[in-house]
Formats: structure tokens, C-alpha cells, sequence
């Protein structure tokens, strides 16, 4: 299991036999060089010495364990210290598509109350009435999530909101978030990626450009929808200002992700 194991470590989640807290645990320490490229190609073909791949393998494996006893049992007690801080609060996502309802969907357990908006030429029946959607993936919120396409009803009690919006759609959706408006000490999140036209703004600079004395948190990394839902994905970023507002609650912030692991 010391290699070429994250494979193996989603399809045992997959199939049940892990808990997702197992299976990330695991990839903490089983993600390493195959050992007939570090014996071969390093120490014999690098180096010129076999011995010296033996030592490099002996490195590694080394270095896996000791990761691996150093995050022991780390994952679920930092899961429920999140949850508990994120407790009494609510979770808005701007966006019904497959990425916002993946994120909604992950996010649920950190938050009493959540919300997706939408326009309503965009919320299939299935999604409001069945709370899921099917296309291009599955995605099955819970039961309770709210779905709707009144933006004042959406964000005016949220403690986080998340923008999920088209490249094309992000200055739209700020002007309107500061006809709601949208409060100085509400987290405001964006996912989105890509440059405005012909503009050639980023989108944390034309959401800025609407809403200068929003705090801003920009969240990133390695994101499509179907592998984070399957567990391949086990990286997502956060980054945001130094202002103490947004200090202040970043153990909130760290709830966005669940147990995924977050860089400042």
C-alpha cells in the first residue's frame, strides 16, 4: 500500500470498505515513487549506483511511516472541531451548476442551514422538487437545502456565500449583491476562474471593482466536480486578505472544505 496507492485508496472508499477519513489518512502517506524507478532509473541510471536507489528507497519508505504515525488519527478530530465552530450558521451558494451543487453538497454537514440560488430559467424541477441533479453528474443535496431563485431571500441572513458564477456572469451578480446588499462582515467566496472581456480583469478584480469593501476569499485548486465527489481531488486552496475580519473567523473558512486540506 507504500505505492501507487491513491488509486487504490479511492476505489476502497468508493466500494465502502474506508471511511473517507480512512482513505484520506491514507493518502498522507502512501503516495510515493515506484521502487524499480528509484532503484533503476535514480540509483543505477542517476547515480550511477544501486546502492544509492536502495538508500533512497529505504528514504522514503521511511519518511511514509513516520508521516503516517505523525497524522494519526488527525483527520477526525480536526472534522469535528471544524464542525462545531461552523455550528448556528448558514451557507448560501450562488450558483446551480454542477460545481455549486458539488460544493453545497460538501459543505452541508459544516452548516445548520443551506442555500442555493439560482436564476429560475436555471433550477430544473428535479433539482427543486428532488433536490438533485443528474446531469453531467449526480449530485444529491440533502433534503432540507433550499433552493431558490429570490437573491435577497438567499443572501440577506447568510454568514457565508459562496459565488459559484460564470466568467460572464460575475459582475452581474455582484451589482445585484450590492442592491441587496450584500453586509461588510458577511464572508463572500469565489470559485470562479478565467478573465473578463474584453476587460481582461481576474474575477477577484471585477468583484472588488463592484464591491471594494467586500472581504474577499478566493478558493482554487485542482476542482472538477466528479473527482472531488469520488475523492481523487485532495487539495483545495484558500487564500484572503490580512484583514482581521476575515482572520478572525478562518476556522470557519477551513469548514468550506470539510477534512480536504486548506493552505493559507
Amino acid at each position: 500500500m507504500l505505492f501507487r496507492s491513491a488509486r487504490a485508496a479511492a476505489d476502497l472508499y468508493r466500494n465502502g470498505s474506508l471511511r473517507r477519513q480512512e482513505a484520506e489518512q491514507l493518502l498522507t502517506f502512501c503516495n510515493n515513487a515506484n521502487p524499480a524507478f528509484l532503484i533503476s532509473v535514480l540509483g543505477g541510471g542517476v547515480f550511477g549506483s544501486v546502492r544509492a536507489g536502495v538508500w533512497l528507497l529505504v528514504i522514503h519508505v521511511v519518511s511514509a511511516l513516520v508521516t503516517g504515525l505523525l497524522f494519526r488519527g488527525k483527520g477526525e478530530k480536526g472534522g469535528e472541531k471544524l464542525k462545531k465552530k461552523a455550528g448556528n450558521m448558514k451557507l448560501t451558494v450562488l450558483g446551480p451548476g454542477c460545481w455549486g451543487l458539488t460544493l453545497a453538497k460538501l459543505m452541508t454537514p459544516n452548516f445548520d442551514r443551506v442555500c442555493v440560488w439560482g436564476r429560475s430559467e436555471n433550477l430544473s424541477d428535479e433539482l427543486i422538487n428532488e433536490k438533485k441533479t443528474t446531469v453531467p453528474v449526480t449530485v444529491e443535496l440533502a433534503k432540507h437545502t433550499e433552493i431558490t431563485s429570490n437573491l435577497f431571500e438567499a443572501v440577506h441572513d447568510a454568514d457565508v456565500i459562496l459565488m459559484v458564477i460564470s466568467t460572464s456572469g460575475i459582475r452581474d451578480v455582484s451589482k445585484q449583491l450590492a442592491q441587496v446588499p450584500i453586509r461588510k462582515d458577511q464572508i463572500l467566496v469565489n470559485t470562479s476562474k478565467g478573465l473578463e472581456l474584453p476587460s481582461l480583469m481576474r474575477m477577484s478584480e471585477v468583484i472588488k471593482d463592484v464591491l471594494p469593501e467586500q472581504k474577499l476569499v478566493i478558493l482554487s485548486g485542482p476542482t472538477l466536480a466528479k473527482e472531488v465527489l469520488a475523492v481523487l481531488t485532495e487539495r483545495l486552496s484558500l487564500t484572503c486578505d490580512g484583514d482581521p475580519l476575515v482572520a478572525g473567523k478562518y476556522d470557519i473558512l477551513l469548514s468550506f472544505v470539510g477534512d480536504y486540506t486548506t493552505d493559507t
